[in-house]
This record gives structure tokens, sequence and C-alpha cells, in this order.
């Protein structure tokens, strides 16, 4: 059983103990199929005067997420994914995401975080937007740092930054989320794959 250790847990939260688990073992298995990683923490959201905000709709919001990610798992050296669907009183239906960059290609986030955030907008046909967890001097942990698959600390700051999306704070009934699949070692991963499979929407505890 996975230790939950304050170092690598936020504990001012609430956790789903079963989804924080699966979190962190997808983390995991990035780092042993690369060996550096750079995390890009972002959250895709409605604009209150949209159509999408004013008439949330789950399946429709699903559909959104597919074709989001669809697209983001295309960007060259985006190596992995994980999404959580929440549902707040202030943002109504929005998503938590993280997305992993290869940390031997990219030391920085920020060219990834723009085009992630046109690629939202363009399949929200413009209702959405999104926001990058930047980091932040006051927080103890920091996130977008080139970590190696070794670095016992930043791995430790990283599954605590990741913990956010396994708050039980406005899930919904049915817990929506989803883990991108980890290629085993020397997979070609410009071979084309089969989109069928990534139309899957749904991943429940």
């Amino acid at each position: 059983m996975r230790k939950y250790k304050s170092s690598r847990i936020n504990k001012n939260y609430i956790h789903n103990h079963e989804l924080y688990d699966e979190l962190a073992n997808h983390q995991d298995a990035l780092f042993i199929r690369y060996s550096k990683l750079l995390m890009l923490r972002i959250d895709l959201a409605y604009r209150d005067d949209s159509r999408s905000s004013r008439h949330p709709d789950i399946n429709a919001t699903q559909i959104d997420i597919a074709m989001f990610i669809q697209q983001v798992k295309e960007i060259p050296s985006v190596v992995g994914y994980v999404w959580v669907l929440e549902n707040g009183l202030q943002h109504g239906l929005h998503v938590h995401c993280v997305i992993y960059i290869d940390g031997q290609k990219h030391r920085k986030t920020w060219l990834f975080s723009s085009e992630i955030s046109d690629v939202w907008k363009s399949v929200t046909s413009g209702d959405g937007y999104a926001h990058r967890c930047q980091p932040n001097p006051k927080y103890k942990k920091q996130g977008e740092r080139v970590t190696a698959w070794n670095n016992s600390e930043g791995r430790d700051d990283m599954l605590y930054i990741l913990s956010y999306l396994s708050k039980q704070d406005q899930k919904l009934d049915k817990l929506i989320y989803r883990c991108s699949a980890v290629p085993p070692k020397g997979l070609n991963r410009g071979r084309k794959r089969n989109k069928s499979s990534d139309i899957s929407l749904l991943s429940t505890l």
C-alpha cells in the first residue's frame, strides 16, 4: 500500500485514495518509460457567458475533453496526461489536467501551455478558457521543473501537486477521469494509433 506522506499528498484536502493511487501509479509508470519528466498543471473551464456554462451538459463536456485530448496527445514531446472532471459553484463543470512532457527534450512549459490553451478554445468553439497553474514562490512545492527518475525529492513534489486532482471536493457522483496509456520502452511513438480507442470517455471507480 502506498504511504501517504505529507511530502507526497496535500493534506489540506480530503482525498479519494483509490484515485490518488491510480494517478500516482500512472506517474511512476511514466518514469519507468521516460528518464526525465516535465509536468504542466492546467485547468479547463467555460466562460460564464457561454452556452456551455449556462446550460451545462456532462456528456457534451466529455466530448469536448475527448476532442481536446485527441489533439493534445499529438503535440510532439507530450508523453502522457491525466484529467479529472469536477463541478463547482464558481466554475461549473471544469477539468483539472496534468500534462507530462519529455524532460529530455524540453525544460520549459510555456509554449506547451499556450498551444494547449488554444486547443481547448478551438474544440469548444470559443466557449472554453484554460488556466495554467504557474509555480509560485510562496508555495512550498514547486512544479514545472525537469525531474529525473532518481530525484526522490522532485518526484515527491510532483506527487504532491498531482494530489490536487484526487481531492473529494467538487467531484461528481460518478467519478469521471482518464489516464493516458504508457507505451512500453522501444515503442515508436510516431506510430499511428487506433483513434477509435481514444474516444473512450469514462474511467470510473
